[in-house]
């Protein structure tokens, strides 16, 4: 309940967020999103969306969350006799576990571009710092075995919600289509171990992963860019030939 309720604010924030942004008309965007959680045979597609802020041609701050589809891994595990039982049982048996795994990502940072932007040079690349919470939800299957003899130690139907704080280093580029900006990222996230100054368990493994997708200004500031670095050069290319055909003018004279 508790975590159904975190999830329900943590949307109702982006979407508020989200609405901000478009009063302000900056840019919004979404994406197809990718996560390997190190130490951990989980990896999971996804979706996301994302808001941005500038605050300068060459910094940024924004937020987004994303989605990532469940997957399912399975592995082998042993259950062990935990009677004398009827004849000569086996010590242990094998039984199949099957883990559904799926996770949800809110964060929020900064970004600061080394070189370019979308905007004026048509291709930028940057740096990103952010922070955010990560929710992994486990459901646990087993397979079918005899619990009358054997005992697993593993729970049928468990299933659980890990919750940890993220902090978050990466890379990016976008490059300007006209319309909005095509961008793609990539980063590590590291699960924090203190919040603010107390010391929290770590459930929710440091993961690896990329975002890519489409970015559009509300304002429109993409396209005017793109138009107005090819309305100067089609005006310096008229200025130009006219010159040139002046030149001639004066040479026939």
């Amino acid at each position: 309940m508790k975590t159904t309720t975190l999830k329900i604010a943590l949307t109702i924030m982006i979407i508020v967020l989200f609405s901000a942004l478009a009063q302000a008309q900056i840019k919004i965007g979404g994406g197809i999103s990718y996560i390997k959680f190190l130490g951990e045979p989980y990896n999971n597609l996804g979706f996301g969306l994302n808001g941005e802020y500038g605050i300068n041609e060459k910094t940024a701050v924004f937020v987004g969350f994303n989605k990532y589809l469940s997957s399912n891994q399975s592995y082998q595990a042993y259950a062990g006799l935990s009677t004398t039982g009827e004849g000569n049982l086996p010590y242990n048996v094998s039984v199949r576990i099957i883990d559904k795994v799926s996770a949800f990502n809110i964060y929020g940072g900064a970004k600061r571009y080394f070189f370019g932007t979308d905007l004026e040079s048509g291709f930028g690349v940057y740096g990103l710092g952010e922070i955010g919470i990560m929710m992994l939800n486990q459901k646990t299957t087993v397979s079918p075995y005899d619990k009358s003899n054997y005992s697993l130690g593993i729970e049928d139907g468990k299933n659980e919600t890990l919750t940890n704080f993220t902090l978050g280093l990466g890379l990016g580029a976008n490059a300007n289509l006209g319309f909005g900006s095509f961008y793609g990222e990539v980063g590590f996230k590291l699960p924090a171990n203190e919040v603010n100054g107390q010391a929290v368990a770590v459930v929710v493994s440091p993961s690896v992963g990329f975002n890519v997708g489409v970015k559009i200004s509300l304002d429109g500031s993409s396209s005017r860019g793109y138009k107005s670095h090819k309305s100067k050069k089609s005006h310096k290319s008229y200025k130009s030939k006219k010159s040139h055909k002046s030149h001639r003018s004066h040479y026939r004279r």
